[in-house]
């Protein structure tokens, strides 16, 4: 449900009221040791693709066929994944992990080179 925590976050037999409460516990915990400053929860289309009502209205809801504006970001986003993918399988060789400037510059190279080839 878009109204609740996700499952992910707490156990199932645990109340709304409880829930929230580990919530705001762990945000706590991470501001103290984290400095967090502010949180924001960036949701693309604000509905996820399991829930019910996007299953029997889809053309109520953002989609590329009533939305074409979203056919770019869409397809970037299929890429990103698809070059992901690659990173982690071991597809580009020279690229480790990232830990300075340099490791952040050949993934922007890599990822350049990726979105020129790829075929959208």
């Amino acid at each position: 449900s878009h109204l609740s925590l996700s499952p992910t976050l707490c156990l199932p037999q645990v109340s709304y009221e409880e829930q929230l409460e580990l919530f705001y516990r762990e945000l706590r915990k991470i501001q103290a040791e984290d400095g967090l400053l502010f949180l924001t929860d960036v949701v693309w289309n604000h509905v996820s693709i399991c829930n019910e009502d996007i299953r029997c209205h889809g053309d109520a809801y953002y989609n590329l066929e009533n939305t074409p504006n979203l056919i770019p970001a869409y397809l970037l986003d299929r890429e990103l994944g698809v070059f992901e993918e690659e990173l982690k399988s071991g597809e580009h060789p020279s690229f480790v992990s990232i830990s300075t400037g340099h490791d952040v510059n050949l993934v922007v190279q890599l990822l350049k080179k990726h979105l020129e080839t790829a075929r959208v």
